[in-house]
C-alpha cells in the first residue's frame, strides 16, 4: 500500500511540476539530455539555482534518478580503482606468483 501511495504521489507530482514549469516556471524546466550533461560535468561547479533545477528534475524523472545512481557508483568504483592500483613492480610479483601456483597444480 506505501508503495502504491508513493507512486501515485510521484505521478501526481510529475504532472503537476510538468504544467507548471511549462506554462509559468519555464527557466525551470531541464530536460533528461540537460541534466544528464549536469550531472557529469557541471555539478561541482554549479550555483544554486543550477542546482535547484537539476533536482527538480530529479523529481519527476526516475531515469534519470537512475542514471545518477549508476554514475555515482561507477564514480565510487573508479576512485576506489585509482586507490587500490599497483605499480609495475607489484604487477610482475603478481604474476611470479600466478604462474608459480599454477604449475604446482
Amino acid at each position: 500500500m506505501k508503495d502504491l501511495s508513493k507512486r501515485i504521489l510521484k505521478r501526481v507530482w510529475h504532472d503537476f511540476y510538468l504544467i507548471v514549469s511549462f506554462t509559468i516556471l519555464r527557466p525551470l524546466a531541464m530536460t533528461c539530455r540537460q541534466a544528464a550533461d549536469f550531472r557529469n560535468t557541471l555539478y561541482d561547479q554549479a550555483g544554486n539555482y543550477s542546482r535547484t533545477k537539476y533536482f527538480l528534475h530529479l523529481s519527476i524523472c526516475t531515469a534519470c534518478v537512475n542514471y545518477q545512481r549508476i554514475a555515482d557508483y561507477f564514480d565510487k568504483s573508479l576512485a576506489a580503482y585509482e586507490i587500490n592500483k599497483m605499480s609495475e613492480a607489484d604487477v610482475e610479483n603478481f604474476n611470479k606468483r600466478l604462474i608459480k601456483t599454477l604449475k604446482q597444480k
